[in-house]
């Protein structure tokens, strides 16, 4: 079955090329694994639709669809979206995209900010240029980010949580069965390899002493790594670094210590991830996602599954089973949408502590959550797993308030 992504595309495709009067929105995507980045793009794009915005989604991993984007009048569209930092690395005509665009651009920061500025100099050129511009603009799912780089780039920096991923082209919002003898227990998706970061297998300890852009003493050195494992207030590592170091964010923006937080946060990740598994011993777990079993090799609780599930039936897959035992990407205040996506499918969510559960209103009685220093989530799981089969309403009010129709119309008013 079509993405929605394809539907919007091949509906464009079908359109005469005309400066038509109304709202116009560019979303500018790439290829990825799981097709994670496609799906998102046509979640927004359906949710700029159902805001009576005109789309048109290009992948910019096909050079036949990448071709297309020098056809456009500069004025043509009203707002251009970038998915993640790759867009920004193209050109259109021989001006970066949002050089050439006349439009609002938002660039979706879909990772902690940190990677994007570590890794792509086009990402810290955005950011410069969106200091003197203020059509440029930055989306970040998790606000503990904007308070990184609020002093850069102040209100250009705008909070757009995800939303939920409920439907697919031409199904209706029916992922929820309410016979909860058709779902299976614990799941778990997310890998834990190197994807972010060439550190990720690194400890603190070895990261600091090799990377060091502070010039700390050797017991200083000592003392970060213990605060940072250690930090019960701050997940979010850029905020719990600077807090150590007690320097202003706006002193962070400098290569070295951007790499050096990107190092630390990948490590951290991987660490973290494999503490909450490690310290669940009874309870079965069905882990989807690659490097778990050349870590934590075999054990009789845990069913391990290297095969991806695709982006776009994320609703279909979590309706099976009972509880998703997730991990923030240390993140303080935003959930990636798999939560969402989750509780509207009627599986409840197990997570690190997080502040924007507050946001999900009588669906916050969905998900419980555990700290990331010395986290015990057996019995928090435990209590999930055996609780009674979601209330349909429940499920018809999340869906209901936390969709990409509202979270759209919330950008765009």
């Amino acid at each position: 079955m079509a993405s929605l992504m394809q539907h919007y595309y091949k509906w464009r495709q079908r359109r005469t090329f005309r400066d038509e009067g109304g709202r116009k929105a560019l979303i500018l995507a790439w290829s990825h694994a799981s097709n994670t980045v496609l799906s998102l793009a046509g979640s927004l794009a359906g949710g700029l639709t159902a805001n009576d915005v005109d789309v048109t989604i290009l992948n910019l991993s096909d050079k036949r669809q990448r071709r297309k984007l020098g056809s456009f009048p500069r004025r043509y569209f009203s707002q251009v979206f970038l998915m993640g930092s790759v867009p920004l690395r193209y050109n259109c005509n021989g001006l970066p995209i949002h050089d050439y665009f006349e439009a609002d651009i938002y660039f979706w920061v879909l990772d902690p900010i940190i990677y994007d500025l570590d890794r792509t100099k086009e990402t810290r050129d955005y950011f410069e240029k969106s200091r003197q511009c203020s059509r440029l603009h930055c989306l970040f799912p998790d606000s503990s980010y904007i308070q990184f780089v609020e002093s850069w780039i102040g209100t250009q920096s705008i909070y757009f949580p995800f939303a939920g991923n409920f439907n697919r082209e031409g199904e209706e919002n029916n992922f929820y069965d309410a016979n909860a003898q058709k779902r299976s227990g614990i799941v778990v998706l997310a890998n834990i390899g190197q994807e972010l970061n060439d550190r990720a297998s690194q400890s603190l300890r070895e990261i600091i002493e090799a990377i060091d852009p502070f010039g700390l003493s050797p017991r200083q050195r000592a003392s970060l790594a213990e605060h940072v494992m250690n930090d019960e207030a701050h997940s979010n590592i850029a905020i719990s670094v600077g807090n150590f170091m007690q320097i202003p964010f706006q002193e962070m923006y400098d290569s070295r210590i951007i790499s050096f937080l990107a190092a630390l946060d990948a490590s951290e990740k991987r660490r973290r991830r494999v503490l909450v598994i490690d310290s669940i011993r009874t309870l079965n777990i069905d882990i989807i996602g690659s490097g778990w079993q050349k870590i934590l090799g075999d054990r009789p609780n845990i069913t391990y599954s290297a095969k991806p599930v695709q982006h776009e039936f994320l609703g279909d897959f979590f309706a099976g089973h009972r509880v998703l035992l997730d991990f923030s990407p240390n993140w303080d205040h935003g959930f990636n949408d798999r939560v969402i996506t989750s509780i509207g499918a009627g599986c409840r969510v197990v997570t690190s502590r997080n502040a924007a559960v507050a946001e999900l209103g009588d669906a916050a009685t969905l998900v419980s959550s555990y700290t990331m220093v010395h986290p015990e989530p057996e019995a928090t799981l435990d209590i999930a797993l055996n609780a009674p089969p979601v209330d349909e309403n429940l499920i018809s009010r999340i869906k209901a308030d936390q969709n990409w129709h509202g979270r759209v119309s919330q950008l765009l008013s």
